[in-house]
């Protein structure tokens, strides 16, 4: 039942997002400036094929799209395009692709080294990224610290949810969570910044519910390895599974 349930899932997932917009078909990176906890920050999103998890389907409440097939070079020139669009008081830059950058189904290692030498040659000594816990292995990690050298280092790391079951049918993400454990302790090795990403309010339960979950997966990630915790405010998305269900009452 449960393997059926999930490829059920993820099988929707798959025909609902289809259809859905092509935004990285016309686009080759997109840039969000702003500023937290003090600091101007600018975000950099670059285009790759999209995110391994949501090539299967993905998770029920994610709308991130996917692109076309582009090259390693492509995918640095992009970077490298957008960062000298930034404007010159930027303290942090966060770079990434529609998933993790160090999944090299979706950024090969020459993409990855290349736009990490970008980024060391930068003036912003703050960087950050998103993977997924399970690409956090420690050569790549260390390789990574040693291509930015001292710079200080963030990664965002998808949570979401501490609960397996909340995780696993309400999310479709099913994190094995000493990953995510193993994932916080080899980037707090490495000198560098650990963030949880966690959801709040998670689909297909209520709001009481939703609630302790957060609170819940809150405490968990920061007495496990997180230094910091990033929430994400769930809402109903076109193209996700979560969209269909809620406007149809299901």
């Amino acid at each position: 039942m449960t393997n059926f349930a999930l490829r059920m899932i993820g099988q929707m997932g798959v025909a609902i997002k289809r259809d859905r917009e092509r935004f990285w078909d016309t686009h080759d990176y997109f840039i969000r400036q702003g500023r937290r906890q003090g600091l101007n920050e600018a975000l950099i999103f670059f285009r790759t094929r999209g995110c391994r998890h949501d090539a299967k389907g993905g998770c029920t409440m994610c709308d991130y799209s996917a692109g076309p097939p582009t090259t390693a070079k492509h995918m640095v020139d992009s970077v490298e395009r957008a960062l000298a669009e930034l404007s010159s008081d930027i303290d942090s830059v966060l770079v990434s692709p529609s998933g993790s950058l160090l999944d090299s189904w979706e950024v090969p290692r020459r993409a990855r080294e290349g736009i990490f030498d970008l980024l060391a040659r930068s003036p912003i000594s703050r960087i950050a990224f998103e993977t997924r816990a399970e690409t956090l292995d420690s050569d790549v990690v260390a390789k990574c610290r040693e291509a930015l050298g001292g710079k200080h280092i963030r990664v965002y790391v998808g949570l979401e949810s501490s609960d397996p079951w909340v995780s696993t049918y309400a999310i479709n993400k099913d994190l094995d969570l000493a990953c995510f454990r193993r994932a916080m302790s080899t980037l707090h090795g490495h000198s560098m910044t650990g963030v949880a990403n966690v959801l709040l309010g998670a689909p297909f339960l209520d709001e009481r519910e939703a609630l302790e979950d957060t609170e819940t997966t809150v405490r968990w990630a920061l007495a496990n390895g997180a230094e910091e915790v990033c929430l994400f405010p769930c809402h109903v998305k076109l193209w996700t599974q979560v969209h269909p269900v809620s406007y149809t009452h299901l």
